[in-house]
């Protein structure tokens, strides 16, 4: 926990320095995430909002950190509690305006239960995604994303993936 807590410290610094914010290749953003937890082929959803910081490498690879909380009061008996990861992203452009994206990269997930046997699990592990993005002014972008946190070593947890709708600011 120690080294991972160490490892997103140094690569927020990194990613707000001061040297970064003169190339106007950073951003951040949220997105409101529909996720789908396959606990032992039956299916719970959880709504999580995630906020996320990143750097643009390249005109088309990026790196970013993200951190989610669930914030869904279901009748399920999971949902995601909250989740970090950090992700190397990619995008191509199709035309001026949309482009088309992709990420990889490892997530820790947390979920939590209201079956006493399960009450609170952490696992982390690969996580992914492909998208699409639509800028809507020249610094703001919409984008629709599917992710797949990854798949499970917590008892009966399959996976974890699902939909978001998120909008980025590019600074």
């Amino acid at each position: 926990m120690k080294k991972t807590l160490l490892t997103v410290a140094i690569t927020t610094t990194a990613l707000f320095s001061n040297a970064s914010l003169a190339n106007n290749d950073m951003y951040i953003g949220a997105s409101y995430d529909m996720m789908t937890i396959d606990v032992a082929g039956t299916d719970a959803d959880s709504e999580v909002i995630t906020l996320k910081a990143g750097k643009y490498i390249t005109d088309n690879i990026g790196f970013e950190v993200v951190y989610g909380t669930g914030i869904s009061d279901s009748s399920a008996d999971v949902g995601v509690k909250n989740y970090y990861g950090a992700y190397l992203v990619g995008i191509n452009p199709i035309t001026d305006k949309i482009g088309l994206t992709a990420k990889i990269g490892w997530a820790k997930t947390t979920l939590e239960s209201s079956i006493a046997q399960y009450k609170e699990k952490s696992d982390d592990a690969y996580s992914l995604g492909v998208g699409a993005e639509y800028q809507v002014a020249k610094q703001v972008s919409l984008s629709i994303d599917f992710t797949k946190l990854h798949k499970s070593d917590i008892t009966n947890i399959d996976d974890i993936k699902g939909f978001t709708l998120g909008a980025k600011y590019t600074f």
